[in-house]
């Protein structure tokens, strides 16, 4: 039986108040209904490749999109000025999937936060959609948070995130490790990593690796510690496992490859990503295949080899001519 074939698409559009809001879509050949994906609090719609591709699948058009201050939207981390804005912001997204099939049946699915801006967007302003569906929706809580987690969920939401890890960090001191949500280790990796600490960012990762974005940033921590083998392993299961990120990993399967000296592993696994209808993704596999290419040629000129070094040169210079042709960078 032939796969069902999806186009993926990413982009940006403007939102209200100067705000950048971005989007995803997975568009089979003929769909029969719409889905809007609306996501909860500190994550993004790349944590629902899986579920918008078995919904795309089955003969859905699937669209999400990042919160503002989620994800690639602007704004300032995990932060909202008033809750109306969320659902002004749906009310926005909604005319734009409507726009694109206004023929087709819509179904808006909240999940936690997103549960709960469904909710409220439903009873505040009646939206015209042919079903909701809520999951899981953050309408109350029988927890009391602790004071440390909420003076960290203050400071990130005021972008102060390295005080933020420091009392995360403290919550991990007092032996309540087991306490911190997968949301709160995302976070710690994340923010640990792009510091520069892999070491730490790697032993936080460790506990989460349910999902592809953990199992991903664990395989970056393990390159950035050239642990090249724990490396491969991970990348390789989120490439296997298609549930999101796999072109990420992709692209540092290849960079892993080419920092152990394995070029021309390293190209063939760039060859795979440089047609991507990810346009992020066909550009960085341009421009490090040009660079893993013409460290070929450097390869081969140290062994001697005059002419595979020229042609390896010549190779190099293609990609790059490409890349200025078909990408423009600010």
């Amino acid at each position: 039986m032939t796969e069902p074939v999806i186009r993926r698409t990413e982009a940006h559009f403007d939102a209200a108040g100067g705000r950048r809001l971005f989007e995803r879509r997975w568009q089979p050949q003929d769909p029969r209904r719409q889905l809007l994906l609306v996501h909860g609090y500190a994550e993004h719609s790349g944590r629902y490749e899986h579920v918008a591709a078995w919904f795309a699948e089955r003969g859905a058009a699937v669209h999400a999109y990042d919160h503002q201050g989620h994800g690639h939207s602007s704004g300032v981390r995990c932060h909202v000025r008033r809750f109306g804005d969320f659902l002004d912001d749906l009310d926005l997204v909604v005319a734009r999937v409507r726009e694109h099939a206004p023929d087709l049946p819509l179904y808006v699915v909240g999940h936690s936060m997103g549960g709960l801006i469904v909710c409220n967007w439903a009873t505040e302003r009646t939206p015209e959609v042919d079903g909701l569906v809520i999951s899981a929706p953050a309408l109350g809580s029988d927890q009391a948070p602790s004071a440390l987690r909420l003076a960290a969920l203050h400071l990130r939401s005021a972008e102060q995130d390295a005080q933020a890890v420091k009392h995360l960090r403290r919550i991990e001191a007092l032996s309540e490790t087991k306490a911190l949500t997968d949301d709160e280790l995302m976070f710690l990796g994340r923010h640990l990593l792009a510091a520069g600490d892999a070491q730490s960012a790697a032993r936080y990762l460790a506990l989460e690796q349910g999902n592809a974005e953990g199992l991903y940033l664990y395989g970056r921590t393990q390159r950035a510690l050239q642990q090249y083998e724990k490396a491969i392993n991970a990348f390789g299961q989120v490439v296997a496992a298609g549930s999101g990120f796999e072109l990420d990993a992709q692209l540092n399967l290849a960079g892993v490859y080419a920092d152990m000296g394995r070029l021309e592993r390293a190209i063939g696994e760039y060859q795979g990503l440089i047609n991507s209808e990810t346009s992020r993704i066909a550009a960085a596999a341009l421009y490090e295949m040009g660079v893993t290419t013409r460290a070929l040629a450097q390869q081969r000129l140290r062994q001697d080899n005059r002419e595979g070094a020229a042609e390896a040169n010549e190779q190099a210079g293609k990609l790059f001519k490409r890349l200025v042709l078909l990408y423009s960078f600010e």
